[in-house]
């Protein structure tokens, strides 16, 4: 999700201070990241759904739609990422996520960032 659809979704704080705004803005990505490690820890689908933006695409194992839950969708072939890691999921008998050395790089005029 790029920083400026973090925005428009409202979960970004926009700020007139580019250094402040900057901090949010990483701050915002973390999150995300943190949130993605805890849908799957919990397999929580909806949580999972949450993280990526309309039309985001995966290449995870899986290599398509990251959350299209309308796309038809069969245990041999999910139709999207979520529906895969649900499916992988339901196989162990628990997960764990541990983040270690989050650095986030904000590119010039701040829509686009890298981890």
């Amino acid at each position: 999700m790029t920083i400026q659809q973090m925005l428009q979704a409202g979960r970004v704080a926009a700020v007139a201070d580019p250094h402040l705004q900057q901090l949010l803005d990483k701050q915002a990505c973390a999150e995300v990241m943190m949130t993605y490690c805890r849908a799957i820890d919990h397999r929580d689908e909806e949580l999972l759904r949450s993280v990526f933006h309309p039309g985001s695409q995966h290449r995870h194992r899986f290599i398509g739609p990251s959350s299209d839950p309308d796309r038809p969708s069969t245990p041999d072939e999910p139709g999207d990422f979520v529906a895969y890691a649900m499916g992988v999921l339901a196989t162990h008998f628990r997960t764990h996520h541990q983040l270690g050395n989050i650095f986030i790089e904000v590119e010039p005029g701040g829509t686009v960032a890298y981890t």
